[in-house]
């Protein structure tokens, strides 16, 4: 989900002498000090966990416990009021984000397959995988209140082994998923000669099996870090309680770990991040480009042009028996029989002729077609049939991709961006100076994370009129 699921866990337990609290991924809980090594400074601040020896075993001569220091601008009851409210605000968003997903993967198995139609399944159904992931995370502390659901096995179990798993592995293939889907617009309309020869190689699926495949694996390691242990039972309560401790391997091989942590967010977070900013203005510059063409070819012409559509069939020895289509535009202006001579009559009919070649189904073989009348546009729709990346459809394709991965970024850079400013912001992170407005923040970037992996149909609707025939399809039945 996003980095701090639980963080409310950290305002709800707060470290006390013998016992700290940790948040890591959509992950917080408290931890007794019986179940933590006392390593050096540098490996008990690994993976966003505080150094035990500062920060729960004060002296009385080192003032007040750190818990009272948390004098930022959000003040604990701000904070749970806020939290509270920006759960309500989460929980119907995923809802709504798991249904609109589904519908969006129905449409698409009606429609014509193509390869950017196949990305925006894959991308639905991983978010779909997202959703149902962090649902019970986001729903069961606003069922249970926020101090039960701290405390409760069940809970701590299922974010420790899928929510810090399944869910954050999944965003991370997401953000790759739609890197490639950039990548491969990019490539299909600057260079659409040569993506023609390597479609074949145009392969989604595999990708993103591939993607998913070495993302699990390398984040396997965060089911290894944690365990669920049985804490002092509540004297107030007479109930049982538990926490989360860090295993013996986790405390043997910290800086492992943090390797490992480390290499999956370059590998599948920030770098993919980075070259989807890239080629997204690469194909914003490209379809410039090929805007500009367009006008400066078609934009003053007023000329009427006849053309003559003749077919005929390829010989035995081709590469293809289709048919080809050979379409010749004449210059049709002539002058005034009363003011130009013969000469010039004949001199204007034989101005340039353009001949361009379109390979048709096989249907059309023999058959003769005749248009009087080609307009300029209509003249680059033919010369631009099939699979030209310029057609109606395939630049309808681009703007849709570009649309949804400028929004896809713009939600998902505050979560990229947030672990750095926590580093290089002094008194801005756990146990600091503005410890809860830190918890408040994750949790607006949870319920950013919800609304990028819901916006998926919407984007499609508004932007595709196929997509749009295709829900009106899908419903009416």
């Amino acid at each position: 989900m996003s980095r701090c699921l639980l963080t409310s866990h950290l305002a709800l337990n707060p470290p006390e002498p013998g016992q700290f609290s940790f948040c890591k991924h959509p992950n917080a809980a408290a931890i007794t000090s019986d179940h933590v090594s006392s390593g050096s400074n540098a490996d008990a601040k690994t993976d966003g966990i505080p150094n035990i020896t500062t920060a729960t075993s004060q002296s009385p001569e080192q003032g007040p416990p750190l818990r009272h220091q948390f004098s930022g601008v959000l003040s604990k009851d701000e904070y749970f009021q806020f939290i509270r409210a920006i759960g309500f605000a989460t929980l119907p968003v995923m809802v709504l984000g798991v249904l609109a997903d589904f519908a969006a993967i129905l449409v698409f198995l009606r429609m014509p397959t193509s390869v950017t139609s196949t990305f925006f399944s894959l991308a639905s159904a991983l978010d779909i995988g997202f959703l149902l992931s962090g649902l019970p995370a986001v729903g069961i502390p606003l069922v249970m209140g926020d101090a039960e659901a701290q405390e409760d096995m069940f809970y701590l179990t299922y974010v420790l082994y899928v929510s810090r798993y399944v869910t954050n592995t999944a965003r991370k293939v997401i953000v790759c998923v739609t890197t490639l889907m950039s990548i491969d617009r990019y490539l299909v309309v600057a260079f659409p000669m040569r993506m023609r020869r390597l479609e074949h190689l145009r392969c989604p699926r595999l990708y993103t099996l591939i993607v998913a495949v070495l993302a699990f694996l390398l984040d396997v390691n965060v089911l290894f870090r944690f365990k669920v242990v049985q804490a002092p039972a509540n004297g107030e309560r007479n109930t049982t309680v538990f926490r989360v401790a860090r295993t013996t391997t986790n405390k043997e091989n910290v800086h492992l770990f943090t390797d490992l942590s480390l290499s999956s967010s370059l590998l599948f977070q920030y770098v993919p991040l980075v070259l989807l900013v890239v080629f997204n203005a690469q194909l914003v510059a490209v379809l410039a480009k090929h805007s500009r063409k367009m006008k400066l070819r078609f934009g003053g012409q007023s000329l009427e042009c006849a053309a003559s559509v003749q077919y005929s069939t390829s010989g035995g020895s081709s590469e293809t028996d289709l048919p080809v289509v050979c379409l010749s535009i004449a210059n049709e202006t002539r002058p005034n029989s009363t003011t130009a001579g013969q000469s010039q009559k004949n001199e204007i009919l034989a101005t340039e002729t353009n001949v361009r070649s379109v390979t048709l189904p096989s249907q059309t073989d023999g058959k003769m077609i005749s248009q009087n009348h080609l307009n300029p546009q209509r003249e680059a729709k033919a010369s631009n049939a099939g699979k030209s990346p310029f057609s109606k459809l395939e630049k309808q394709r681009s703007v849709t991709v570009l649309v949804y991965s400028f929004l896809f970024i713009l939600l998902a850079l505050p979560n990229a961006v947030y672990p750095l400013v926590r580093k290089l912001v002094p008194g801005f992170g756990v146990f600091e100076r503005e410890h809860y407005l830190v918890l408040a923040l994750g949790n607006v970037f949870t319920f950013l994370d919800s609304v990028s992996a819901a916006m998926n149909f919407f984007v499609y609707f508004a932007m595709g009129s196929s997509f749009r025939k295709g829900v009106y399809r899908l419903f009416r039945r």
